[in-house]
């Protein structure tokens, strides 16, 4: 390195600094899996005071393992840098940067500093710099970019669509790196400023994602992934392009694998402005039918060939591991954002919305917070930080090891395992299409095969909320297990369900309020797109020609020939009431829902300048208002028709005598009392048990209303009055 640094070792003394630390590789004071002249940079500006190290980036820094980082450790990795070890280079100092990447009220000048004798270079528009780019002589001006022309999002062969935005909301990105009069040349730093941008008030409080990338790597013709490409056209000129449903269309776009992964620097800024987490991801289009939207969402890779194998950030606050429910997920191998999908230009929040009302119950739901993407300094528009569901996941949410992990999806492709791992699920349907399902003896063999509970938790919710690219389709479902079963919570060989792509449900693209009348319950037993025997549905009462009886589909058989069983059936009819009783019931998902448009109110409006979509976001949130409004109703219709129920829905009242003293379990929910009361709606075919839960300090003291006693009592609805638990403080 030429950097002179004999000036400085008085104050950089002074500066050192002892704690107790972690085992972490010497020399790696950034902890990113390598040693590099940026971690030079690091300890520099630790012990300058601009900078802190946590305690593994501490240990990395502490060359001579004395608990103290000084001069001395700042000398030993300049050494290190520099030896034959190493492979003898001259390392290059970064340029340094008077201002960090964040959000400014008024523009400013920027200011980049160099190594004696080392020239800077710079650009603005994503690419990466060389010794041809700009050569920084003087400070930049920082300033709001918004009035002047789009450059990305100003393309039109990013889809089918041939629309341009006015002008929207820009950063400026600046990327520089320092070659030296030998001309070894340093690495690249990048920054991204926003300046002018209330993040608040413009953007809701969202977190604000910038990403960085070299322009063809996204927008080139051959090899850029985000463009419809040379792909595109050998297509068309083959004859196969369908304007009509240009989703359908090959493009660079819908190209998938590691070949169509590039590079990005990620920033990620919280609501106060300030950069929160930064660091180099792969990334890949990602979706299906939107890959063809004009803006699209992006799955992203942390590996160690771009400097980290993971992100270690808590990206999503709310997430917390399946196994304990407690536990806060803070690293990340893989994740997304997403562009809602479906709803794009719709609500934007359905696929969100609608996991979140369900997040408490025992099947994978993803974990998720609406997020405002830049590429180069552009706005790309309004989308969801979500979990992804990979091996990663599984091991993170239930301390299973990855390589132990089996992932299904749509019941004929392997995730995540080995290709002989898709005949452990080809077993589970192969015995429910050969077997009996209402014997006790089968019934508990599927008992050790897939988690029941689960299993009609997913059901129940994808029921419920109509969604019409699942069962209809036979798509956008996703089992997991563990291929070798231990003692371990969770790894014990049993089939679980995971919920995603929610969003094409609850009057997507409907009239009115439209699909809250579909007998979805049909749908998810027989697979038919009306749900009714085809396009006979329209034609006979019932939807069935007569004569004619409905079997189910090899995706929907486990299903159907569960519910042939009288102790599945029974759990499937109390949960759903459960569910609509509380997770999905009027009240909570209205409240849920106010919940949402408050959040997305702010960010609705540049979201649909952005993409040009004139729909109204107030009436579609209307349309999920209408829904949620009439659906329970016919849920309670499908139910007893479909399944031959003989009975009638019937009122369950409860009370407790002391709010404070505790609460009442019902089936699988705990009653949300308000006043001390509580009221569901459940079959009269079925008891509904019920359990009271004293509070700490307090003790159950029996029932009121019913004869029952103990702590735990099943009751039929309909046939008892207000049943009060009564609890005594200690």
């Amino acid at each position: 390195m030429k950097r002179k640094i004999a000036g400085l070792c008085a104050f950089l003394i002074a500066s050192s600094v002892s704690v107790s630390v972690l085992a972490a590789v010497k020399g790696d004071a950034n902890n990113d899996g390598e040693i590099t002249s940026k971690d030079l940079t690091r300890i520099g500006k630790y012990l300058m005071g601009t900078k802190e190290l946590d305690e593994e980036q501490f240990s990395g820094a502490d060359m001579d393992g004395n608990g103290i980082v000084n001069i001395v450790d700042y000398i030993l990795e300049k050494e290190y840098l520099l030896s034959d070890e190493n492979g003898g280079q001259t390392v290059v100092s970064v340029p340094g940067f008077s201002a960090e990447s964040g959000f400014y009220e008024n523009d400013f000048e920027l200011t980049l500093t160099a190594a004696e004798g080392s020239t800077v270079y710079y650009t603005t528009d994503g690419s990466v710099p060389t010794t041809k780019s700009e050569v920084y002589s003087a400070p930049l001006k920082i300033t709001d970019r918004t009035s002047q022309p789009n450059v990305y999002s100003a393309r039109t062969d990013v889809s089918s669509s041939d629309f341009i935005p006015s002008n929207v909301t820009k950063g400026t990105i600046v990327k520089a790196f320092a070659v030296d009069k030998d001309g070894n040349a340093s690495e690249v730093v990048s920054k991204s400023y926003f300046v002018g941008i209330d993040i608040m008030k413009q953007y809701g409080g969202f977190p604000v994602v910038s990403l960085t990338i070299d322009p063809d790597d996204f927008f080139d013709y051959e090899r850029g992934i985000y463009v419809q490409g040379k792909i595109y056209d050998e297509y068309v000129a083959s004859g196969q392009s369908n304007p009509m449903q240009p989703w359908t269309d090959e493009a660079n776009y819908t190209q998938r694998g590691k070949d169509w992964e590039r590079r990005v620097y990620f920033e990620i800024f919280e609501n106060d402005g300030n950069l929160a987490h930064s660091q180099y991801l792969g990334t890949r289009i990602s979706g299906n039918a939107t890959r063809s939207s004009i803006v699209k969402s992006l799955k992203f890779y942390a590996r160690e060939e771009y400097g980290k194998k993971s992100v270690k950030y808590s990206l999503i606050p709310d997430a917390k591991m399946m196994l304990d429910r407690t536990t806060p997920i803070e690293k990340y191998d893989k994740f997304r954002l997403r562009n809602g999908g479906n709803d794009l230009g719709y609500a934007q929040f359905r696929d969100n919305y609608i996991q979140s009302l369900v997040a408490d119950r025992s099947m994978d739901t993803q974990t998720s917070r609406p997020a405002v993407m830049f590429i180069n300094g552009e706005f790309f528009g309004v989308y969801t930080l979500q979990e992804e569901y990979d091996d990663s996941y599984i091991q993170s949410n239930y301390n299973i090891d990855k390589n132990n992990v089996v992932i299904i999806e749509c019941g004929r492709e392997v995730g995540e395992g080995e290709e002989t791992d898709l005949a452990l699920y080809e077993e589970l349907i192969n015995f429910a299409k050969n077997n009996d399902l209402s014997t006790a003896e089968n019934y508990q063999k599927i008992d050790q095969m897939i988690d029941i509970q689960n299993f009609i938790d997913y059901q129940c919710t994808q029921i419920f909320i109509a969604n019409q690219d699942w069962m209809n389709n036979n798509n956008n479902y996703r089992t997991w297990r563990a291929r070798v079963a231990s003692d371990q919570p969770y790894e014990d060989g049993r089939w679980r369900w995971m919920l995603y792509d929610t969003e094409y449900s609850m009057s997507l693209y409907s009239m009115m309020g439209g699909t809250y009348g579909e007998d979805s319950l049909n749908i998810a037993m027989y697979g038919t797109s009306s749900g009714q025997g085809g396009w006979w549905g329209g034609m006979f009462p019932g939807g069935q020609m007569p004569g004619t009886v409905q079997e189910p589909q090899d995706h929907t058989v486990l299903f159907c020939k569960l519910l042939k069983n009288d102790e599945f059936k029974q759990r499937f009819v109390t949960t759903f009431s459960d569910l609509m009783n509380k997770n999905l019931g009027q009240k909570n998902m209205l409240a849920e829902l106010d919940r949402f448009t408050r959040m997305y109110e702010p960010v609705i409006e540049e979201q649909m300048r952005r993409i040009g979509n004139s729909n109204n976001f107030s009436s579609n949130v209307n349309d999920i208002r209408t829904f949620i409004q009439n659906r329970e109703k016919n849920i309670y219709s499908f139910l007893k028709k479909d399944l031959e129920l003989k009975g009638q829905t019937a009122s369950l009242d409860l009370a407790v005598n002391d709010a404070q003293g505790g609460t009442v379990r019902v089936n699988t929910i705990t009653a949300d009392m308000e006043d001390n009361k509580w009221s569901g709606t459940y079959f009269t075919d079925y008891p509904v048990t019920i359990s009271a839960v004293p509070a700490e300090g307090y003790t159950f003291a029996g029932w009121t209303g019913t004869d029952e006693t103990g702590d735990i009592i099943t009751v039929t609805p309909g046939q008892v009055q207000t049943i009060t638990a009564n609890f005594t403080k200690n």
